[in-house]
């Protein structure tokens, strides 16, 4: 069956992390610490802000990071409530690296909303019986080794995250959600390039598709061609 796709594009910037840039630099982390929640308010936790003394260096490699769509980082008001669309929750990184005329490549997948206290990767907090319970969000696989969807939070996930609405514009708090490291460890040389594609796992999430069967939604675009 024919398929239709909607290509939106996205900004996406590099830092290169290595012996002449950054690797012994400390950078302010604007992170939340959500292992406090239990003993104190999440608000006292955001009440530092961009005063607080939290540092931290990045690894040496690549460090990506980019903006979903402007339209999923806009809210919409209905009863009194400000509503996001969801972001893609699937993204595929291609690394090609130009070796003297010889293209080599390689890719993983962002499973953004992959939910794991150990195997997550950026910090997180959830709702279980009504109890806050922090853990880790995201995570990237090669995508050789990348074999089914894995488990999903309860929530759709937007470009904000709990009690942070700059979960998705600053990169400490976003990684392998939207943001990824590539450490290089297999690269000696070369020019390297990066490609970021995003999706939905499920079209029920993607804001753009029709909440009609397949058949009845290839017709009505048949008849607007």
């Amino acid at each position: 069956m024919d398929k239709t796709f909607i290509i939106v594009p996205v900004k996406m910037e590099a830092l290169v992390v290595d012996e002449h840039s950054y690797k012994n630099t400390p950078l302010k982390d604007l992170s939340l610490d959500y292992e406090s929640i239990a003993n104190s308010r999440l608000s006292d936790e955001m009440e530092d802000g961009i005063f607080n003394t939290k540092t931290k260096l990045l690894e040496t490699g690549v460090h990506l990071h980019w903006a979903i769509p402007a339209a999923l980082r806009h809210g919409i008001t209905h009863n009194q409530e400000i509503a996001y669309a969801p972001a893609p929750n699937r993204w595929m990184v291609i690394r090609t690296q130009n070796m003297e005329g010889q293209l080599l490549h390689k890719e993983w997948i962002i499973e953004s909303d992959y939910i794991d206290e150990q195997d997550g990767s950026s910090p997180w907090v959830i709702h279980e019986a009504g109890i806050l319970r922090d853990t880790r969000i995201g995570r990237s696989i090669e995508f050789t080794a990348w074999e089914s969807e894995s488990g999903t939070p309860s929530e759709p996930l937007t470009g904000l995250g709990p009690g942070n609405a700059s979960f998705g514009a600053y990169y400490g708090s976003c990684r392998d959600v939207f943001g990824f490291h590539d450490a290089l460890e297999d690269v000696d040389n070369g020019t390297l390039s990066y490609f970021v594609v995003g999706w939905y796992s499920s079209s029920e999430l993607d804001p753009l598709y029709p909440k009609v069967a397949d058949e009845i939604w290839q017709e009505k675009r048949s008849e607007l061609l």
